[in-house]
């Protein structure tokens, strides 16, 4: 527990350091990896949206990474093994391992062009 309240404390400081600076230049990095968690876990963007207490229209503008997810909303997706560090930080070393596995399956996918519902050549 005190490596989440850890994780939560440096993803709250990191969220005001950019607050009133410059453009946050991971936020699409962070919308990626949004993506990537909601895929993994096989959900909608409306069942995300409402699993993190959210409308589709402020998650959307998550995954495409213009707005930063609130660190409240963030950590209640550790319940389902995603912690703050893979949100904020891309570390994978927290993943709970069939979560880290399906987020790489889908990383190989991209990185060949595949997609969901697509027909390879």
């Amino acid at each position: 527990m005190d490596a989440l309240r850890r994780a939560f404390c440096a993803a709250q400081q990191d969220a005001n350091t950019f607050a009133d600076t410059k453009p946050d230049p991971t936020l699409p990095h962070i919308g990626t990896r949004l993506a990537l968690t909601r895929r993994a876990l096989t959900l909608t963007r409306f069942q995300m949206a409402r699993l993190i207490g959210t409308d589709m229209p402020t998650w959307g503008t998550y995954e495409a990474g213009l707005q930063r997810i609130p660190v409240d909303q963030a950590l209640k997706l550790s319940a389902y093994g995603i912690p703050l560090d893979w949100v904020y930080h891309g570390r994978i070393t927290d993943l709970h391992p069939h979560i880290c596995a399906k987020i790489r399956q889908l990383q190989a996918e991209e990185r060949r062009g595949d997609r969901p519902g697509r027909v390879s050549p």
